[in-house]
C-alpha cells in the first residue's frame, strides 16, 4: 500500500493516509448506486432473523437511518465515501455475527488510526443515561507533538470533538454500534470512534475541547495510520494462550491444570473455591503438534484429571468468560455441571427460498442430519406449507442430541460429577455466540445456584447466517447480488471481483417454549461499573474480587 505523509497542522503532527484511494473518482453512476443500495437493503430485511428487532432502542429508526445513508450515497464523490456508507449500514445493524467485507479500493479503514489521546466514559453503570468523557491515555510518540500548555492530561474532561458536543457523539456512537445495550456501546466508545463511523474520519482534522478544573481549551490531536506491514496479524486459530498472562487477575491463586483454552486455579486462602478460566470455545486451525484437537477432548481431560475427583468437594466454581468470543457448542461443558437431562438453546429458521435449497440448508444446519430429519418431518406434516414466506418456522433444538433422529427428539445426559456448589460466571460484552449460550443455559437450568458478575454479555447467540455478495457488472442493471451459505468454521473472505460481502443473521434464538431472547443479554446479578481508569486493579481483577465476597 502506497502511503503519503503530510500534515494538517502547524505543530506538525503526522497523518498517514492512502491519498489515491481517498480521492479516487467513482465509475458507478448515481442511478446504479441507489438501485444497488435499495436491493441490498431489501435483502437484509428479507433475510434478517435477529439483527433488526433489538435495534428498536436506537435514537433513530432503521428506516430513517437507511434514508440518511441513501442520501449520503447519492452525494458520494469517491470510492471511499461509497465504502463509508456501507460500513455505516453494517454498523447500524446490531449483530456481532454480521460482518462486512469491502473491496480494498472502497475501504480506507482496514487499518485503524492511532490517535494521540484516548478518551473513555468516566464511569458506565447500570441504567446510566448521561456520561462524562475523560482522557484515559496518551500515545507517547504522538503526544510529543503537543505544546506543553495545550497537552491533554489523564483525567481531563472531553467536552466536544470538532465543535460537536460529546452528547451528540454519544448519540452517533449508539446509532452505529453492534451491541444491543447503550451501556455496552458507551464502554467501547473510543474503539467505535476509531472505526470512523461518525462525523469524523481520517481525511479531517481532529480537535478536542477539554476542561481541567476551571480552565477550558481546544487542542488539535495528531493521528497516524500504521504501515500495514508493521501490524501484527491477529491469531485466527481460536487457540488461546492467555493463562500465563492472567495470573495477576486472580490474586493468591495458582495454576493447577492447564489446557489449550482453559486453566484451573486454586488458592490455599480460599479452600473449596475453584477458578476456571475458559478463554474460548473455539478449536480450529490448530497446530499439527497440538494434542488437544476439540472442545470435547479439552473437557474430557479436565474431567478425568481434575473435575471427577474435585467436583464433590467444590463449594464454589468461578468461571471467567470475559472476552470469550465463542466457538463450538459447549454441550460437553454442560454435562460437567448440570444434573438433569437437558437440551441447548432452541432456534427458529425463517421461511425463505434459501432454506428450500438442499445445499444451502445443509450448511445452515452445520451438516447435522438431525436437523434435516426435522425439516423432512415438518414438510410431511404440512407445517412448512402452512407457514407464510417470511414468517418463522417452529422452534427446535439448535443442537441435536441424536443425529439419527429428528432434532426435536432426545436429550443430552450429564456425567456423574457430584457438583452441588455455587457457580459465579464472570462476563463482559465480548462474551459472544456460544459464550452467550453458555451463560444463558447455566442460569436457566441452575437458577439461584448461578450468579452473573461483571457487565452484560452480548446477547448475540446467532445460529444461522447467510452471505450477501454484491458484484458490479457491465450488464443492466449494472450489478448482481448473490445469496450464498456460510461455510462452517470459516473466516469471511471477499469473493473475487466482489464489491462487498455482508453476513446476515437469518435465525433467532428461543427457549423451549418459544420465548425469543435474540439480542437480549443476561443481566448481571452483580454489575461491576467500568471506569475510564482502573488505578488499583484492572476491571477484570475487580470482577474476580467481587466473586470472592460471597
Amino acid at each position: 500500500m502506497k502511503l503519503i505523509l503530510f500534515s494538517f497542522y502547524l505543530i506538525a503532527p503526522l497523518l498517514w493516509v492512502n491519498a489515491s484511494v481517498a480521492t479516487e473518482a467513482l465509475t458507478i453512476n448515481t442511478e446504479t448506486r441507489l438501485a444497488l443500495f435499495d436491493k441490498f437493503v431489501d435483502e437484509i430485511e428479507r433475510l434478517d432473523g435477529e439483527g433488526l428487532p433489538p435495534r428498536s432502542n436506537r435514537p433513530e429508526s432503521w428506516q430513517k437511518t437507511i434514508a440518511r445513508l441513501r442520501s449520503e450515497l447519492a452525494n458520494a464523490k469517491t470510492k471511499f465515501e461509497v465504502g463509508q456508507v456501507f460500513r455505516r449500514l453494517d454498523a447500524t445493524y446490531p449483530n456481532l455475527h454480521a460482518h462486512l467485507s469491502l473491496d480494498r479500493n472502497y475501504d480506507l479503514t482496514s487499518v485503524r488510526p492511532i490517535i494521540a489521546a484516548t478518551f473513555r466514559a468516566e464511569i458506565v453503570n447500570k441504567g446510566q443515561k448521561t456520561f462524562k468523557y475523560m482522557i484515559s491515555s496518551l500515545d507517547k510518540e504522538l503526544a510529543s507533538a503537543f505544546k506543553e500548555r495545550d497537552r491533554p492530561g489523564i483525567g481531563d474532561e472531553v467536552l466536544a470533538i470538532n465543535g460537536t458536543s460529546m452528547s451528540e457523539w454519544s448519540k452517533q456512537n449508539f446509532l452505529f454500534c453492534k451491541f444491543p445495550l447503550r451501556e455496552q456501546c458507551e464502554s467501547d466508545i473510543f474503539e467505535h470512534f476509531r472505526k470512523e463511523l461518525g462525523e469524523w474520519d481520517r481525511s479531517k482534522p481532529l480537535t478536542y475541547k477539554l476542561r481541567r478544573n476551571s480552565r477550558q481549551w481546544e487542542v488539535r490531536i495528531p493521528i497516524k495510520i500504521p504501515v500495514p506491514a508493521n501490524i501484527q496479524t491477529k491469531n485466527d486459530s481460536g487457540v488461546s494462550k492467555e493463562c500465563p498472562v492472567e495470573l495477576d487477575r486472580y490474586a493468591d491463586f495458582k495454576v493447577v491444570l492447564k489446557g489449550l483454552n482453559i486453566c484451573v486455579f486454586e488458592s490455599d486462602k480460599w479452600p473449596g473455591v475453584v477458578m476456571l478460566r475458559i478463554a474460548s470455545f473455539a478449536y480450529f486451525k490448530l497446530p499439527k503438534e497440538e494434542a488437544i484437537r476439540s472442545l470435547k477432548q479439552e473437557v474430557d481431560r479436565f474431567y478425568a484429571e481434575y473435575w471427577k475427583a474435585k467436583a464433590p468437594l467444590t463449594k464454589k466454581l468461578i468461571v471467567d468468560l470475559i472476552d470469550n468470543g465463542g466457538g463450538d457448542t459447549p454441550i460437553r461443558w454442560y454435562q460437567m455441571f448440570l444434573d438433569r437431562p437437558f437440551q441447548e438453546q432452541y432456534v427458529q429458521f425463517k421461511k425463505t427460498t434459501e432454506i428450500e435449497d438442499a445445499d444451502i440448508r445443509k450448511k445452515l444446519f452445520y451438516n447435522d442430519h438431525g436437523h434435516e430429519l426435522w425439516f423432512e418431518k415438518i414438510k410431511r406434516n404440512g407445517t412448512f406449507s402452512k407457514t407464510n414466506s417470511g414468517d418463522f418456522l417452529p422452534n427446535h433444538p439448535a443442537f441435536c442430541a441424536d443425529e439419527t433422529k429428528s432434532c426435536d427428539e432426545g436429550f443430552y445426559e450429564p456425567v456423574k460429577h457430584g457438583f452441588k456448589g455455587q457457580m459465579d460466571l464472570l462476563v463482559n460484552e465480548l462474551c459472544i455466540s456460544s459464550c452467550t449460550g453458555f451463560v444463558w443455559q447455566l442460569k436457566d437450568k441452575l437458577k439461584s445456584r448461578v450468579r452473573i458478575l461483571g457487565f452484560p454479555d452480548s446477547g448475540d447467540s446467532t445460529y444461522g447466517r447467510l452471505l450477501i455478495d454484491v458484484f458490479l457488472t457491465s450488464e443492466v442493471p449494472g450489478y448482481k447480488i448473490v445469496i450464498s451459505p456460510r461455510q462452517p468454521q470459516s473466516t469471511q473472505k471477499l469473493p473475487k471481483n466482489a464489491l462487498l460481502r455482508q453476513q446476515v443473521a437469518v435465525t433467532r434464538t428461543t427457549d423451549e417454549k418459544g420465548k425469543v431472547f435474540s439480542g437480549i443479554p443476561v443481566m448481571p446479578d452483580v454489575w461491576v461499573p467500568k471506569r475510564y481508569r482502573h488505578f488499583d486493579d484492572t476491571w477484570e481483577a475487580t470482577v474476580f474480587q467481587e466473586a470472592l465476597k460471597r
